[in-house]
């Protein structure tokens, strides 16, 4: 069996497929178009290349400074198992994995008192005998239904 081959743009990075209609090799993200030739000499000119250290200064997996996480609550996608870090706020994201939509069930669970509640403007008696009125007419529209007062 043989092995395959991948090809990158060397514009972009992007993965590059073939395309029938113009019978050459075409990247979808930067729309490059190229021969089979050149890509060849690109990948032997990218084996003769030395690679990279990798090695860079961070301070990626130092300590939490004190403070840093007060509200802070972690989440397990379960759809991919990773991890998702959102604040006390947080009540729906999607995975920053695999972009499937997370609703956080219980976030904001419990009775909310309403600060206050504004009532109707006309009782259900009044309702009812608006609409009775309007609908012996053969036709009603929206503006039957509003009144000279504004509500």
């Amino acid at each position: 069996m043989a092995g395959l081959q991948e090809y990158k743009c060397p514009c972009c990075g992007g993965a590059i497929a073939f395309d029938s209609k113009i019978q050459k090799m075409k990247c979808p993200y930067c729309d490059t178009e190229f021969e089979m030739d050149a890509l060849k000499g690109y990948d032997a000119e990218l084996q003769n290349e030395q690679t990279d250290d990798m090695e860079w200064d961070t301070s990626a997996g130092s300590e939490w400074q004190e403070g840093e996480t007060d509200g802070l609550r972690t989440y397990v996608c379960k759809s991919c198992g990773g991890e998702i870090v959102g604040d006390a706020n947080m009540a729906a994201t999607s995975c920053p994995f695999c972009d499937n939509p997370i609703v956080m069930m219980g976030q904001f669970a419990g009775a909310l008192k309403p600060d206050l509640v504004i009532p109707f403007k006309l009782d259900k008696k009044g309702s009812k005998r608006r609409i009775e009125e309007t609908s012996d007419r053969k036709t009603s529209s929206a503006k039957d239904f509003q009144g000279s007062e504004s509500y």
